[in-house]
């Protein structure tokens, strides 16, 4: 049995979502426990905790910015990016 075009493209669109949608809630609750261990008294003598704690902040501004809204555009044809001049920038950046 052969894959036409559009059966392909609707797989493409269920990966996206339910893989892009399984990392997204993956990478926030990783960062998110990375952010509540870091900030604990004892990993705050560590000098190297302070890098750590910024790559989870920085981890979670890109899941929302960039995973989220590629979820929206590829899974639900949703494109909220293209909407503004300042979303079509953004997008080129990331």
């Amino acid at each position: 049995m052969a894959l036409t075009i559009e059966q392909l493209s609707l797989i493409g669109q269920y990966l996206n979502i339910y893989l892009g949608s399984f990392m997204f809630i993956a990478g926030i609750l990783g960062s998110s426990i990375n952010i509540w261990l870091f900030t604990s008294r004892y990993f705050q003598k560590s000098p190297c905790s302070r890098f750590i704690l910024a790559s989870s902040v920085f981890d979670i501004i890109h899941l929302i910015v960039a995973l989220f809204f590629r979820i929206l555009g590829e899974g639900f044809n949703i494109d909220p990016l293209s909407l503004t001049v300042i979303g079509c920038r953004i997008r080129y950046y990331l």
